[in-house]
């Protein structure tokens, strides 16, 4: 299998969002969370769950010159595409190895910042993990975790779902069963052991339970709106992605993965086919809109940015 092929195969979110992980920040933000959280102090960083690298660029460009990065994925594809995509960037700066968030290969103590951007909502057990990320961070070092709510944007409206929310008196019903129907494979997800979406919610808890100093939680400032003639290379990649969802006929996980998730949720066998037809019809439909510029969307997201430092005690 090529690594396109296994990229487009892999259910995991470096291969889900695939280009439009270039565009998810915004430059001047990340220059004042890395005033806020004093990343200027930060010389050896670790980005655990790194994929393809690229939350790692990202963040090299508000790290100090001399910073040295090191990423680490569980697969091995997206350590060998990190690396392609970083020479092809020409910097130097950094390294990725295969390894284990649940077991980080590396001393106590060994790291000023340890990150992740969206890991933990694969994670079994998030907390060992987080917990993993803060031994391997020095003593008043920074653990920076950057996880989603994605189940909020089940109630981001384009114009063409508001125009039906006000005009069609069963639109409300359509809607809440939708949302019922993510809510059941997302429980059923978490009962398999495969994450949670919205984990993003949790994680200043967690922080807390481990007795993390300076806990700050922020949000991300980007917002991916689609309006015509989606020109930009952000929206260009946003259509493009939701054209080949709709191709493929997948969201997040296939149609196999996810009647397993809805029967562990406590969805019904019988219920299954005419819900999941229903929500990729109406993927599908959307795609269409967005290619033919003919919606416009808001997109917004709840994406977390949570920091805390490892004590000195």
């Amino acid at each position: 299998m090529s690594l396109a092929e296994h990229i487009k195969d892999k259910v995991h979110s470096a291969a889900f969002f695939d280009e439009q992980r270039d565009h998810w920040w915004n430059r001047d933000f990340l220059e004042l969370m890395a005033r806020r959280l004093k990343l200027d102090q930060a010389r050896r960083v670790l980005d655990v769950g790194c994929g393809m690298g690229h939350w790692g660029r990202a963040l090299g460009q508000v790290l100090p010159h001399d910073a040295q990065v090191t990423g680490i994925d569980r697969e091995r594809v997206w350590v060998e595409e990190a690396r392609i995509k970083t020479l092809a960037a020409g910097d130097d700066r950094f390294q990725f190895e295969v390894g284990s968030a649940e077991r980080l290969p590396f001393a106590d103590d060994a790291f000023d910042l340890v990150t992740c951007q969206t890991v933990l909502i694969y994670m079994r057990d998030p907390p060992a993990v987080i917990a993993e990320m803060v031994r391997v961070t020095r003593p008043g070092g920074v653990v920076l975790v950057v996880e989603p709510n994605n189940l909020s944007q089940n109630l981001v409206f384009s114009d063409k779902d508001f125009a039906r929310f006000i005009a069609q008196r069963d639109a409300i019903d359509e809607l809440i069963q939708l949302i019922r129907f993510e809510l059941t494979i997302e429980r059923g997800r978490q009962a398999k052991g495969h994450g949670f979406n919205s984990v993003g919610d949790l994680v200043p808890g967690y922080f807390a339970a481990l007795r993390l100093d300076e806990i700050q939680t922020y949000l991300s400032d980007k917002s991916f709106a689609l309006y015509p003639p989606n020109s930009t290379p952000l929206q260009r990649a946003v259509v493009r992605h939701y054209v080949d969802c709709a191709e493929r006929r997948n969201q997040i996980c296939d149609r196999n993965q996810s009647f397993v998730y809805y029967l562990a949720g406590g969805g019904r066998a019988a219920d299954f086919e005419p819900l999941w037809n229903e929500s990729l019809n109406r993927l599908a439909e959307f795609a269409e809109d967005l290619d033919r510029n003919a919606i416009h969307y808001g997109a917004g997201t709840i994406l977390y940015l949570v920091s805390a430092r490892k004590p000195h005690r």
